[in-house]
């Protein structure tokens, strides 16, 4: 019980800390999933014009 009341503690002695980092981690979050989206495009576009295809095809034994 006494963890919560520290933890309470801390959170309201130092907010701040908590907003920056809380922010920070949904920024990471959110600039990981806009990379995701982005690579996964460029990757359909690629596949649509073969590119993927005939580099597999030279690298098959």
């Amino acid at each position: 019980m006494w963890q919560i009341a520290f933890t309470l503690a801390l959170v309201i002695e130092y907010w701040y800390y908590f907003a920056v980092t809380t922010l920070l981690i949904i920024f990471v979050i959110s600039y990981n999933i806009l990379r995701k989206k982005k690579r996964l495009q460029i990757h359909r576009k690629y596949r649509k014009t073969g590119v993927l295809d005939a580099k597999a095809r030279k690298e098959a034994p």
